[in-house]
């Protein structure tokens, strides 16, 4: 019996912290980011940029900006470009080079593969020893026209600066390995989506945590008699901070971030089906949420935050699946507690206790 309870208090908070805490750091590493994991970047806005039009980019016009390179392997330049919703037929030339030396490379691009408010990924041969240098770069239009060209978008951050490592850099010299976490981390906590979706991601631990420290010792199982079966549940929580945290994490993640990846959608349904248990939540509040998502998407199509947009249109799908199985579910539910007090009427029915009543009752003048 001893045995059995000290696993139970070392798999309570040694085994379960430790699994939650090691999910963090692999979602947080390899999926709170659309880079690569073997890339480090670092995000920029207008103030780096020493020329720059916010109107559309004319034929012979330049944009100009510069950086100063905080890791070796400098390989890629990401803009954001804003295309008024339109395939436009201009082309640009992608030009850059360590400040005060020559060109190191250039090359011209097709804009009408460029998307509205997103990123075009300008690459080059990667400069090993970039580290600590000022890098400038050129964005030229060759044939812009007025209606028919593109422009610097207004959402920040516009320029992204990434550096590639390869598995064999990285394999060969273990002793970097840690040095490159850490600096992946700090610079990519520069990202919002990364950072919403780093915190997401602790989530599960922090609410564990909670209900271990906080809630658990305030719950005591409750007997609940179903037939002839004792079952011990847990009382309903009297504070909802759980609920609240949630709600107010879930509202941050839709208004900051730009994107959602899907493991964001299985943290948040996840301990949304979690909570739903430990409150006892019905479907019409799950309703609510996918109507406050249909709401916010709408606020944000106005404002033209399209890619916001999309991911409350996301949420609103979603929150509305999760909603519709649980009425199916109470629907069911129901039918059996009918069903359930049909046979308990029909076994009353039946029972010797009934007959003797029906038989005194008959015998009354």
């Amino acid at each position: 019996m001893s045995m059995k309870i000290s696993f139970s208090r070392v798999l309570t908070y040694i085994i379960i912290p430790l699994s939650l805490l090691l999910l963090w750091v692999i979602l947080t590493l390899f999926f709170a980011s659309k880079y690569n994991f073997s890339v480090i970047y670092s995000a920029y806005d207008k103030s780096n940029f020493t020329s720059i039009k916010t109107g559309e980019l004319l034929s012979g016009q330049k944009i100009s900006a510069k950086f100063h390179a905080k890791e070796n392997n400098l390989g890629i330049v990401s803009v954001r470009f804003k295309t008024y919703g339109k395939i436009n037929n201009d082309e640009i030339i992608f030009r850059i080079k360590q400040e005060d030396n020559n060109w190191y490379y250039e090359n011209s691009y097709r804009v009408d593969q460029f998307q509205d408010n997103d990123y075009f990924t300008f690459g080059f041969p990667a400069i090993s020893n970039s580290e600590g240098k000022t890098y400038y770069f050129e964005i030229e239009s060759i044939r812009g026209k007025k209606g028919d060209a593109v422009s610097i978008s207004s959402i920040s951050p516009i320029l992204i600066v990434q550096y590639q490592f390869t598995k064999q850099q990285l394999l060969s010299n273990k002793a970097m390995i840690p040095d490159f976490l850490i600096n992946k981390i700090f610079f990519s906590l520069n990202d919002i989506n990364f950072a919403m979706s780093a915190f997401s991601y602790a989530l599960p631990l922090f609410f564990y945590t909670l209900w271990l420290f906080y809630f658990k010792k305030y719950l005591p199982p409750v007997q609940v008699k179903y037939l002839i079966v004792n079952y011990k549940i847990y009382a309903t929580p009297s504070s909802n901070i759980l609920f609240y945290i949630y709600a107010f994490i879930f509202i941050v993640n839709i208004f900051f971030k730009s994107k959602i990846f899907l493991f964001d959608e299985i943290v948040f349904i996840t301990l949304w089906l979690g909570l739903i248990r430990v409150y006892r939540l019905q479907g019409n509040t799950t309703f609510f949420l996918s109507f406050a998502s249909l709401i916010i998407c709408s606020v944000f199509i106005i404002l033209d935050r399209i890619a916001s947009a999309e991911s409350a249109a996301m949420w609103a799908y979603l929150f509305l699946i999760v909603g519709s199985i649980q009425i199916i579910h109470e629907l069911y539910k129901n039918i059996k507690l009918v069903e359930l007090a049909k046979a308990m009427f029909k076994k009353f029915y039946r029972s010797e206790f009934f007959r003797q009543v029906k038989a005194g009752w008959e015998k009354l003048p």
